[in-house]
């Protein structure tokens, strides 16, 4: 089941859960709406320099952050490095976030649909 961010005209937002979201939100009665699936942060690959154990972790940054980091050269690889790094990891391997948005307006589709027909 995946998780999405739903914005409904006037701007009324609410998460939904589920594998066909779209289909969910039209049985809702919604037939405009804007969707962005909400994912996991990504899992980032550490070793503990002290014990050399390695483990999976994830770390969330505000998008403050990124930009204060971008604004010194700082890409978000060396953010995610050097927080690990101040407490004793190493990181071996980031794994790749991800960001999706969808926009459906399916009022308009029906009547394009309709002349054409």
């Amino acid at each position: 089941m995946r998780k999405w961010k739903v914005k409904l005209p006037g701007g009324h937002t609410f998460e939904l859960e589920s594998d066909d979201p779209g289909r969910a939100l039209l049985e809702r009665g919604h037939t405009s709406f804007a969707l962005e699936e909400i994912t996991p942060p990504p899992i980032v690959l550490v070793e503990d320099q002290r014990t050399h154990e390695t483990r999976e972790d994830a770390i969330v940054f505000t998008l403050d952050q990124l930009h204060a980091a971008q604004l010194v050269g700082q890409s978000s690889k060396e953010l995610i490095m050097r927080a690990f790094g101040r407490q004793g990891y190493k990181v071996l391997d980031i794994g790749r976030a991800e960001r999706r948005e969808a926009t459906l307006h399916l009022d308009g589709l029906f009547w394009e649909a309709d002349e054409v027909c």
